[in-house]
């Protein structure tokens, strides 16, 4: 993740205003899991989707484990 490259403030100044209040917003804070629980359900999926065949490694696994749909 080194290559990471966040919004440049300068370029989309909009952008990166929305998201400052967007975050600091009550209602985010009620609907937007915290950030350690998304890395580890995130995680979850990754390692799920490593360990399926080939061929069941589609949106379809992601859909399973998230209760999306029924296995």
């Amino acid at each position: 993740m080194t290559d990471l490259k966040l919004p440049d403030e300068v370029k989309t100044n909009k952008l990166v205003r929305w998201a400052a209040w967007f975050c600091t917003h009550e209602t985010e804070k009620e609907v937007t899991p915290e950030t350690d629980k998304l890395v580890v359900e995130f995680a979850k999926i990754l390692l799920a989707k490593w360990k399926a065949p080939a061929a069941n490694r589609g949106i379809g696994v992601v859909a399973t484990i998230l209760g999306w749909r029924k296995s």
